[in-house]
């Protein structure tokens, strides 16, 4: 039979409908007759201005239905109030729509599931969630297909150590260099977030931001950052005097006047790192690390997020030298300062703040701004800790905080 274009609307109304219903899913369900209104499909049916023709038409179309038992009707005054769906031809008309039964889709969808689980806990946690939707009658987060390339992705993302760009990885699993970036990876993200343990980098990050957008994006690339997942390769920026050597036994010397940068996937390949300068200062911002040159320090700028990789380095740099002095110079604002106490509290060392005192904010009053409502919360809490208290008073008193590259560059840091 070939369908009209009515009655191809009135099956896949019908069993959409039949779809959404319990019995769809549940064959203790008490039957209820499964039905919409002619109007649903032609609206102006019972119309005192339908065409007569297209009303013929529509209702001859529909006896055809009838005739094959896809269908039955009810009637009011002779006009047709209900078409119902014949829950005995349901395969037929399947076959008939080349439409794969919900219920079978659904069970191909939980199998799909339970093939991927017990591949990484993280992995089967997400499988383990989407099966337990679809036996409630309720829908998996993404359609199979879709979870099928999703499941590929995690389990690459999952095994990856080496540094990967983000359309490497797309070419990696899906052979095409934008793939990833356009259709999977806010569906990777979410699944990362809503299924891994992120939630103290994403608190950490939280807590440091305060622009929405800034604090999503910084939380996006930290979770893909800790796979080694990058959308351009990063660096981790050194100066001052010291002597690295990699497991490979290659030893590189390092001077005050000759600064240099390491990828981040070469970090974990170093051995000893031996400063000869007496203090060692982390930097913030980039630009702050461009301005300083400061005698008897070893500066490192180790650009956003400080992930394992970057903790593991500094680490190992404290361990192989330990009678050093540690700083760090970050804005002079409550996020500059939650930064240096999550810096603290991840590596393990007492990090002193530098260039970032009342007397900044004094020096460089005129280049100060306002703060802004998430300042003034992130300071007060700072102070409940028993945190800073004398400068986070004086912001909040004074209403002021200052970017790092005002002191680095009027104060001529170096």
């Amino acid at each position: 039979m070939t369908l009209s274009d009515y009655q191809n609307k009135i099956l896949e109304k019908l069993l959409d409908k039949y779809e959404r219903s319990k019995q769809n899913y549940d064959s203790t369900e008490k039957l209820r007759a499964i039905m919409i209104k002619p109007t649903d499909i032609y609206k102006d049916y019972d119309s005192d201005y339908s065409d007569i023709d297209e009303q013929s038409e529509f209702e001859t179309d529909i006896s055809e239905l009838v005739n094959e038992e896809y269908i039955t009707i009810r009637r009011k005054e002779k006009i047709i109030s209900r078409i119902v769906l014949n829950v005995d031809s349901l395969d037929k008309i399947y076959t008939l729509m080349k439409r794969e039964p919900r219920k079978l889709a659904i069970q191909n969808e939980i199998n799909l599931y339970k093939e991927w689980i017990g591949k990484n806990e993280l992995i089967s946690c997400y499988c383990t969630h989407q099966i337990e939707l679809l036996k409630n009658s309720k829908t998996a987060k993404y359609k199979i297909k879709v979870a099928e390339n999703l499941l590929r992705l995690l389990e690459f993302v999952l095994s990856n150590r080496q540094m990967i760009l983000e359309r490497e990885l797309s070419i990696a699993v899906f052979g095409d260099t934008k793939i990833f970036e356009k259709e999977y990876r806010n569906k990777l993200l979410y699944v990362l977030k809503t299924y891994g343990n992120y939630n103290d980098l994403i608190s950490e990050i939280e807590e440091e931001k305060g622009n929405e957008k800034e604090e999503r994006e910084e939380i996006e690339h930290s979770i893909l950052e800790e796979l080694n997942i990058y959308s351009n390769p990063k660096y981790v920026y050194f100066k001052g005097c010291a002597e690295i050597t990699f497991e490979d036994g290659n030893s590189y010397k390092l001077s005050s006047d000759i600064p240099i940068a390491l990828p981040m996937d070469k970090l974990n390949t170093i051995k000893s790192f031996m400063i000869s300068d007496s203090a060692i200062m982390t930097v913030e911002n980039l630009a702050s690390y461009n301005r300083i040159y400061e005698k008897d320090y070893f500066v490192i700028y180790l650009a956003g997020y400080h992930n394992i990789a970057k903790q593991s380095l500094i680490k190992l740099i404290a361990s192989q030298n330990d009678v050093k002095e540690w700083y760090h110079f970050g804005d002079i604002d409550p996020d500059g300062f939650l930064i240096l106490e999550n810096l603290k509290k991840k590596t393990g060392i007492n990090f002193k703040p530098v260039y970032m005192s009342i007397n900044e904010l004094k020096k460089y009053e005129k280049y100060t701004k306002k703060l802004e409502d998430n300042d003034t919360t992130k300071a007060q809490g700072l102070i409940n800790k028993g945190l800073y208290v004398d400068i986070m008073e004086y912001m909040l008193k004074n209403n002021v905080k200052l970017e790092q590259e005002i002191v680095s560059w009027m104060n001529g840091v170096g």
